[in-house]
């Protein structure tokens, strides 16, 4: 019976560093797959920054695009102010001659 005994617990060690050692290689593979995952979790970060940065950049664009029309219009907007001013200073010139007449 010893001997049976021996023998079934020498089979159980091995068994069991046999567990052990499977046991570490799926440690391992977890271990690998987590650093691809934090590898992976990293680009998907770098390339929404690199996204946010594109779309910051089309916004400064755009931005300075339609600054530069508002500027424009701005500008246009003085000079026809300016005619109208003009314009009513000869209406009202026109207006004081016609008076002067009568």
């Amino acid at each position: 019976i010893k001997e049976q005994t021996e023998a079934r617990l020498c089979e159980m060690r091995k068994e069991l560093e046999s567990l052990q050692l499977e046991v570490k290689q799926f440690q391992d593979k977890l271990r690998l797959c987590e650093e691809e995952k934090r590898e992976i979790v990293l680009e998907q970060k770098k390339r929404r920054v690199r996204d946010i940065s594109l779309v910051e950049e089309r916004v400064k664009k755009m931005s300075e695009s339609y600054e530069g029309k508002l500027n424009v219009a701005a500008d246009k907007c003085k000079h026809a102010e300016e005619r109208a001013q003009e314009a009513e200073a000869i209406l009202l010139q026109l207006e004081q001659n016609l008076m002067k007449r009568d």
